[in-house]
């Protein structure tokens, strides 16, 4: 081939090369700018749940599963985390909607548990000051009677009491 053949062809290869490329820079681009924007809402979907299960306890909820499914988010959120940094865009928003869904389930359950839990604690009060107005008006009854009985026995026993004249002869 002579050299006056081969410069079309290498401008022409090079043009297709610098076309090619920036369109992959600009799907890579776009991928990545997608996957950090996942990224991102995974963190406050999780960042939010974590608020949620913590109210949640706070209020006397057993939390056990939901902090154990939470758990599972975060190690999803990491390892799409380490993806990403590798370049691995697909696999990081593979695995943040996953982490996403189940950030927003929990944050739907400890609600919910907050809320039962609240209102538990709140009939307990409520059945606590009832029990103790009947237990005092109990031990009031009992008290009043029991001092009755005892006052009558008493008086009984000082009446039954027949003092003895002595008589003060040596």
């Amino acid at each position: 081939m002579s050299l006056k053949c081969l410069k079309p062809f290498l401008v022409v290869s090079f043009l297709f090369t610098l076309i090619y490329s920036s369109i992959g820079s600009a799907v890579c681009e776009a991928n990545s700018e997608a996957a950090v924007s996942a990224i991102e809402e995974a963190e406050a979907t999780v960042s939010s749940a974590y608020r949620a299960v913590f109210e949640a306890e706070k209020a006397g909820a057993n939390v056990l599963d939901l902090s154990v499914r939470l758990n599972n988010a975060c190690d999803l959120l990491v390892r799409a985390k380490v993806l990403c940094d590798a370049g691995d865009f697909d696999d990081a928003l593979r695995l943040t909607n996953p982490c996403i869904d189940i950030g927003k389930a929990v944050e739907g359950e400890a609600y919910s548990l907050r809320d039962l839990a609240l209102m538990q604690g709140e009939w307990n009060f409520r059945l606590t000051i009832v029990l103790s107005s009947v237990s005092i008006g109990l031990i009031v009854c009992f008290s009043c009677f029991g001092w009755r009985v005892f006052k009558r026995r008493y008086f009984r026993r000082i009446l039954g009491l027949r003092p003895e004249v002595v008589s003060s002869e040596p």
